[in-house]
């Protein structure tokens, strides 16, 4: 079974009744930027704690919500690999994010560490 990346506030809810019903994984975009993040709230579902898992979730939205508003590939392979993995370039059509863009980007994700202390539960956010 799979349930796509079909909108952040939706896909918790799906993913929820994806695993009553058997779903042993889910897979979207943002996981390759935030795997940690998944694997936690993925786990906390697993549980039973969605309260937990969706608090964490709607930290992660804030980042997808805010990065979308650009070429959302070549940003997440920009962030993921200023986080230590390379994960290459984009092709055409995509342009390469401008540095003004990044460093906007980059504020946003220091002032969403600072809005939670240090514990945005998104690894290469909370070590910057």
């Amino acid at each position: 079974m799979h349930i796509g990346d079909i909108g952040t506030k939706k896909s918790i809810e799906l993913a929820k009744h994806a695993q009553k019903a058997g779903a042993n994984g889910l897979i979207g975009s943002t996981y390759n930027l935030m795997p940690d993040t998944a694997i936690e709230i993925y786990k906390l579902a697993q549980t039973g704690d969605y309260r937990a898992a969706f608090e964490i979730q709607k930290i992660a939205t804030k980042l997808i919500h805010y990065i979308v508003q650009w070429d959302f590939f070549p940003i997440m392979k920009n962030l993921i690999t200023a986080s230590g993995v390379d994960a290459g370039y984009s092709r055409k059509p995509f342009a390469t994010p401008s540095k003004e863009v990044m460093d906007k980007i980059n504020a946003f994700c220091l002032d969403l560490k600072k809005e939670h202390m240090g514990n945005t539960h998104i690894a290469f956010i909370d070590k910057m």
